[in-house]
């Protein structure tokens, strides 16, 4: 024998979208000219993509030579926790 499922009605007062709803756009400030702070540990964050970014960057510096990737990623790993301490 099933039992019969009770309906349950929302709550007053609460929104009943779901968390897929798209919520408006949030006004962009205007500019004071001056540069939003950034914490350190944000700009010498420690991460595949950090890494891989400045390992690319040391790659187009030294003119593109093949075969050193593993030297340049471990430099650029090097770099950053220097950074990092500093």
């Amino acid at each position: 024998m099933e039992k019969p499922v009770k309906k349950v009605a929302p709550k007053k007062g609460r929104a009943t979208t779901s968390a897929t709803s798209a919520r408006p756009a949030a006004k962009p400030r205007p500019s004071t000219g001056k540069a939003a702070p950034v914490r350190l540990a944000q700009v010498f964050e420690l991460n595949h993509e950090t890494i891989a970014a400045r390992a690319y960057d040391l790659f187009e510096r030294s003119g593109h030579p093949h075969g050193r990737d593993i030297e340049f990623w471990l430099e650029a790993e090097r770099e950053l926790q220097v950074r990092r301490k500093a």
